[in-house]
């Protein structure tokens, strides 16, 4: 009984590490994907750093 346990527990653990890792891959392509289209329309990021930065300490 407990080596089937052990095995479902390295069986459940393997399962859910793999899995989240592909949804780390996929939200990673995901955003690499929308951020290469939005430099090909624009020829460059859509905001610039300092303008993220300077427009938060506005705000505050």
């Amino acid at each position: 009984m407990k080596t089937w346990l052990k095995r479902l527990g390295v069986a459940g653990f393997l399962f859910f590490l793999i899995k989240g890792l592909i949804w780390l891959a996929i939200f990673f392509f995901g955003f690499k994907a929308c951020n290469k289209e939005q430099t090909k329309k624009t020829g460059k990021l859509s905001r610039p750093a300092s303008d993220v930065i300077t427009s938060y300490s506005a705000r505050v």
